[in-house]
């Protein structure tokens, strides 16, 4: 009698293959965890970013408006309960040239982020009071 030969997978191909499996699941899973966390991150910049900018055009609007020196603080929040901002305008002066920086911060999982806008402004004489 000849023996016959079984067709199939040994144990050991078979736990081969799955801990492959398992490990390119972990890559995937941590891939798309990493892009969530990313595209939130961009999602929170491009806000405080919209946020600064519009500080910025507020604070320079006018056409002959004098400029407080020092520092104001403005706050705007961000649409997520659990990020909040604040923008400051510092405006130094010299000249009737104001240099104007306005700066957001905000908080995000206990981690600090800022988006920072500077720009120079002069104002004639007959502006300024």
């Amino acid at each position: 009698m000849t023996a016959m030969r079984e067709s199939g997978f040994t144990i050991l191909e078979t736990m081969l293959a799955m801990g492959l499996v398992g490990v390119l699941a972990l890559m995937v899973f941590t891939s798309y965890a990493l892009g969530l966390t990313a595209a939130s991150l961009a999602n929170d910049l491009s806000q405080a970013t919209d946020g600064t900018a519009f500080h910025l055009e507020r604070y320079l609007s006018g056409a002959c408006t004098s400029m407080p020196i020092g520092t104001q603080g403005v706050t705007h929040e961000l649409t997520r309960n659990d990020r909040t901002s604040e923008s400051l305008v510092d405006t130094e002066e010299q000249a009737g040239l104001y240099l104007v920086t306005v700066r957001t911060n905000w908080l995000r999982a206990g981690r600090r982020h800022s988006v920072v806008f500077t720009t120079l402004r002069y104002v004639p004489s007959v502006c300024r009071s």
